[in-house]
């Protein structure tokens, strides 16, 4: 109910949608590139694809089962407000700090940091 959660909740929203953007393009590049070796492609990427599709199905399951259990969850701070969906928000916050902390001790093939090839983008973009 304050104005500061839209703002909160815009610039959330900005910063999902960039890191979305940017896991995509350095996702994509790794598995293919780096990751999985040519003359084992269609094994690994078959029990990649399979675990990605389990973990996108039980994903949504698993969340709705934390927003039943926590239902009774209400805490009022005053300057903010505590529900069912504020520990799976920052679940969220922290599995994506744990990915960025993983992803940037990550060694290449090639030799080039998905750190590197960030910034490399972003100076492009600008």
């Amino acid at each position: 109910g304050s104005p500061l959660s839209f703002l909160v909740a815009m610039l959330a929203a900005a910063l999902v949608g960039m890191a979305s953007a940017g896991w995509l393009i350095g996702d994509q590049r790794l598995l293919y590139v780096d990751v999985v070796p040519p003359s084992k492609r269609t094994e690994y990427l078959a029990v990649f694809y399979a675990w990605i599709g389990l973990l996108g199905g039980f994903g949504p399951l698993v969340t709705g089962y934390l927003v039943d259990a926590l239902q009774g969850l209400k805490i009022d701070l005053g300057f903010v407000s505590i529900d069912p969906y504020t520990p799976i928000f920052f679940a969220t916050i922290l599995l994506l700090a744990c990915a960025i902390w993983a992803l940037s001790r990550l060694r290449t093939v090639t030799g080039v940091r998905p750190s590197v090839l960030a910034r490399n983008l972003m100076g492009r973009i600008r």
